[in-house]
Formats: structure tokens, sequence, C-alpha cells
């Protein structure tokens, strides 16, 4: 499956903590099958694909969709709504890292494949070259650091 080293394991250890969605510009069918094949359905509350948005990223309205997905997803599960505070977009390319920050929302970029410095110019608030070194307590002290 094309997954990074390492995302598996940090998809399901933030998924026991955080509602998580995703937000891709693949096609729902592909995004299924790889979730599918890895096991990591049940740790989505939310999936925005290309198929639910007008404009691909830069452009925000994938992350907008995404935030009001998983707001929703908490509401029903008797949380208050969600701020834009709450919210953290993890990104590996810079369209994506503007796009994010241009839905308001705090991002973590993630150097797969993109240098470090592409990630910060397009707006990254932090950069990350592996996932599996973050762990929701480390999330949540940088996230509350920038708040």
């Amino acid at each position: 499956m094309p997954l990074f080293p390492d995302v598996e394991n940090f998809i399901r250890k933030m998924s026991v903590e955080f509602a998580l969605g995703l937000v891709s510009m693949s096609k729902r069918e592909e995004i299924d099958f790889v979730l599918e094949k890895t096991g990591l359905t049940e740790c989505f509350s939310a999936i925005v694909s290309a198929e639910d948005v007008r404009k691909c990223k830069p452009d925000p309205e994938c992350y907008r969709r995404g935030f009001e997905l998983v707001d929703l997803y908490r509401i029903s599960r008797g949380h208050l709504p969600m701020t834009h505070d709450e919210c953290l977009v993890i990104e590996d390319s810079p369209p994506g890292v503007v796009a994010g920050r241009r839905a308001d929302l705090k991002v973590l970029g993630v150097a797969n494949t993109v240098p470090e410095g592409k990630l910060r110019d397009a707006g990254a608030e932090w950069v990350a070259t592996r996932l599996d070194d973050w762990f929701p307590a480390s999330i949540r002290q940088a996230f509350s650091a920038k708040v």
C-alpha cells in the first residue's frame, strides 16, 4: 500500500484520542480501497474526496468541508461544537498546507516528499520528518502552545 513508513501506527494511536478526518484529492474509490486494505477505515470519522469538492487544493473548500464533517461527528457524540483552534491539519504538500491555512486551521507539515523549507514557506506551523515521533500528548502540547 502507498503509505509512508509508520503512518499506520500514527493513525491508529491518534484515532484512540481524536476524531480523525481524511481530506484527499483522490477519488473516493481509491481512498476506500487503501483504507480497506490497510484496515484503517474505522479510524476515520469523516472523509472528503475529490468528488466532494468543486476546487482542489490549494483552495480551502476541502478543509472547510472536512472540518464541518468532523465537527458534526463530534457533536453527534455529545461534544460541544469544535472551534478552528481545536483542529489540526496534517499535510505533506505545499498546496495542501496553503489550503489548510486558508481554511483558518493550524497545519503540521510532513516532509515525506517535499523539503521542510517548502512546507514552512507554504505556512506550516510545525514540520515533522516522521509522524510516528508524534503522540497525542505531543500534539496537544504543540497545539496548545500556539493557542
